[in-house]
């Protein structure tokens, strides 16, 4: 990206200073920026795990794998219990 923006300012010193200046404030600034990651409920955790299982699972073809998938979104899977 940065070539991209400080190739056609190349000409002009000046601009491509301030180019580079914007291209690194920004991406330290995207890096330095957290977000607080929400809490997966036990069962977001087992549908994750059920579609996991279901994406290994060699002998299933795409259309198989897919039709589980939308099973499993829709809500029909087994949650394991804790024990």
């Amino acid at each position: 990206i940065e070539a991209a923006v400080t190739t056609p300012a190349a000409q002009d010193p000046e601009r491509t200073v301030l180019a580079e200046s914007f291209a690194s404030s920004t991406s330290s600034s995207l890096v330095s920026a957290s977000y607080p990651t929400p809490k997966e409920s036990d069962r977001e955790k087992s549908k994750r795990a059920a579609i996991q299982a279901v994406m290994k699972d060699a002998s299933l073809s795409p259309v198989e794998k897919n039709e589980k998938i939308q099973s499993i979104i829709r809500g029909n899977f087994e949650v394991p219990d804790g024990t």
